[in-house]
């Protein structure tokens, strides 16, 4: 994954880090490939202390699917979910908001603006 850093011990979600960073993973406006979406998304749908998601200005358009299906798979405990400034078409909306609906229960919080 050409010039990312991926925060591998927040995505793996194997154990607890100092001032709660392991419930949070936050993408700063990095934007992503497709591909670093999926890798990522495939890791998400197996971590269970993820509470915040922050993908806000990743563009990560259609890598959104891919990110409905970690959230679908329902062992994050998400409270926030950011996705503002991404380019995600209606069809991949409401993609989203289905898993939402099956895998985040208790999300509070969702910026898809």
């Amino acid at each position: 994954l050409e010039g990312s850093t991926l925060p591998v011990p927040q995505l793996l979600g194997i154990c607890e880090l100092g001032q709660g960073q392991h419930k949070r993973l936050c993408t700063d406006y990095s934007k992503l490939h497709c591909s670093e979406v999926t890798l990522i998304s495939i890791l998400l749908a197996k971590n269970t202390l993820l509470e915040v998601l922050d993908f806000n200005g990743s563009l990560i358009g259609k890598g959104a699917s891919s990110l409905a299906t970690a959230i679908a798979a329902g062992s994050m405990p998400l409270l926030t979910l950011r996705l503002a400034e991404n380019g995600m078409c209606t069809q991949l909306a409401v993609e989203l908001v289905q898993a939402l609906c099956k895998g985040a229960p208790h999300l509070q919080e969702l910026d898809v603006s």
